[in-house]
């Protein structure tokens, strides 16, 4: 399995079945076109992993979240901060939920979508289709219309 870390914590003691990707620093980071050609496009799934935020007062990974679906990628997020209420991955059958902190449920989620790869394929495609008719730059133009002319 290969993980793909910005920055990986020394703090992290990696199973050795798990290749780190890392460019090493926070000045050294992945190119878009990096995490577009190499990662998004050749990985099974995208996991979105966030600290627990019970106040939902953070929209952290959203971006990483329409990245890997606009890219036909299924997604395994944590259900906490604000994202899990903008995008119910598993209500739009795009991806996974895992509660924050439960290691086992995360190891739950890579395994059904290791061994259920034609969902996955299909879940891949529902988040596609996803960012093709919500999340595009049409109805972001149109909504920051509104908002403006609102004002």
């Amino acid at each position: 399995m290969r993980s793909s870390c910005p920055h990986a914590s020394s703090r992290i003691t990696w199973p050795t079945n798990v290749q780190l990707l890392t460019k090493g620093t926070s000045e050294d980071l992945f190119t878009f076109s990096e995490l577009l050609q190499d990662q998004y496009a050749n990985c099974a799934a995208s996991l979105i992993i966030l600290q627990n935020d019970p106040a939902e007062a953070t929209a952290v990974g959203m971006t990483n979240v329409i990245e890997a679906m606009a890219m036909a990628r299924p997604v395994i997020v944590t259900r906490t901060g604000a994202l899990p209420t903008e995008i119910d991955v598993e209500k739009a059958g795009c991806g996974l939920h895992v509660p924050a902190g439960d290691a086992p449920a995360l190891a739950s989620a890579f395994q059904y979508i290791a061994t259920h790869r034609a969902e996955a394929e299909v879940m891949g495609a529902r988040g596609r289709a996803l960012c093709e008719s919500r999340f595009n730059i049409t109805r972001y133009a149109t909504d920051l219309h509104r908002f403006f002319e609102s004002l």
